[in-house]
């Protein structure tokens, strides 16, 4: 049997607990929401859009400060832990033992912190159309969304002017986010 050609190609996707994630096709854009077993899609098609709002959230500077403050505790605990143990040897290897795992998990919520900084900044993305202001859920990071938009900006354009192609300006700095009703 042949296969079937692919109707949806994935932009983005998130999430550790909600999955968003967001489906380019031909005519219009889908975004499917999933928590546990419960999906909902909507579709934006590409004449009805009329802009993309990006707007930075502090989601990103939220988890650093959650992160950052339990790598602090934890390794504050397990450097309190590891210096009481040297003044008893009968309870050296538990309690140093105990030291070492919560140094670990300061070190792994360090790293979790150097990890979300490293992604950049966090944003929310919204589209606007005739019927109102819609959020997407995807993508997550700012500049994620950018490529987004300057990938699906074309393609807008294109089914609202009628044009077969329409080009991307060739020197454009930022992507075009607004367009014609």
């Amino acid at each position: 049997m042949p296969k079937r050609p692919k109707i949806y190609e994935k932009i983005s996707g998130r999430g550790p607990l909600r999955f968003t994630r967001l489906w380019l096709a031909a005519d219009h854009l889908l975004t499917s929401f999933s928590i546990g077993g419960v999906e909902t899609y909507q579709r934006f098609y590409f004449h009805k859009i009329e802009a993309f709002i990006i707007r930075t959230t502090a989601r990103r500077l939220i988890w650093n400060a959650i992160f950052g403050g339990l790598a602090l505790l934890t390794g504050a605990i397990a450097l309190v832990v590891w210096s009481l143990s040297k003044g008893h040897a009968t309870r050296t290897q538990p309690d140093r033992v105990i030291a070492a795992i919560l140094a670990g998990m300061a070190g792994i919520s360090f790293l979790l912190v150097l990890f979300n900084t490293l992604c950049g900044p966090t944003c929310a993305v919204f589209v606007q159309t005739a019927t109102g202001l819609k959020p997407m859920g995807a993508p997550g990071r700012y500049r994620k969304a950018l490529q987004m938009v300057e990938r699906v900006s074309p393609l807008i354009l294109s089914a609202q002017t009628g044009n077969a192609e329409t080009p991307t300006p060739a020197g454009a700095e930022a992507p075009v986010a607004t367009f014609p009703a």
